[in-house]
């Protein structure tokens, strides 16, 4: 049985995770806390952002909770999620079993591929767009087509990423590289 609340596994992570883009000038510094996680994102692309967020997690790694503020040159968004029982208080209209994801994110898809076997899985996933915070709703396929590799497809071209030994996403060629 699943117990929702809002922690840090730690068999998610023990410590603080980077990456580096390489796409576009940019960071990504994810910090495991005793209650949530928190990220900040830097981005300095064609439109700069900052973008900070905060996740607390299931037993599963499953997304419980959300909240995501982005600021670019004369803009400022937020976003908050929450998932209770059966359903998103914030967002009623959501499937409370989607996975969530934050565009450009690799730990956010890192939690929805947790326990992945070798075989394709199909799941409803919730994907949070940067900078500009709209979400929208689709089906992926996540198939770990080896212990290093995650291949993802479903809203979008077809993604291939690399996985560190722990699981964890660590790499997509020509986007970002895990830098801690």
């Amino acid at each position: 049985m699943t117990t929702i609340g809002t922690r840090a596994p730690e068999a998610v992570l023990t410590g603080p995770v980077a990456w580096q883009r390489t796409g576009v000038i940019g960071t990504e510094l994810v910090v495991p806390g005793p209650d949530h996680v928190s990220g900040t994102v830097v981005v300095a692309g064609r439109e700069p952002y900052a973008l900070d967020w905060r996740a607390g997690l299931d037993d599963d790694a499953g997304v419980v909770d959300l909240v995501v503020g982005c600021k670019g040159a004369g803009w400022t968004r937020t976003l908050e999620m929450r998932r209770t029982g059966g359903s998103w208080v914030t967002h009623p209209d959501l499937d409370a079993e989607a996975s969530v994801l934050v565009d450009g994110s690799p730990i956010f898809l890192s939690w929805a591929m947790r326990g992945l076997g070798t075989e394709p899985v199909r799941r409803p996933v919730i994907r949070v767009a940067v900078p500009s915070l709209e979400i929208s709703t689709t089906m992926v396929t996540f198939h770990r087509i080896s212990e290093s590799r995650l291949r993802v497809t479903g809203g979008g071209p077809a993604v291939t990423y690399e996985l560190d030994r722990s699981g964890m996403v660590s790499a997509r060629a020509g986007q970002f590289r895990r830098a801690l």
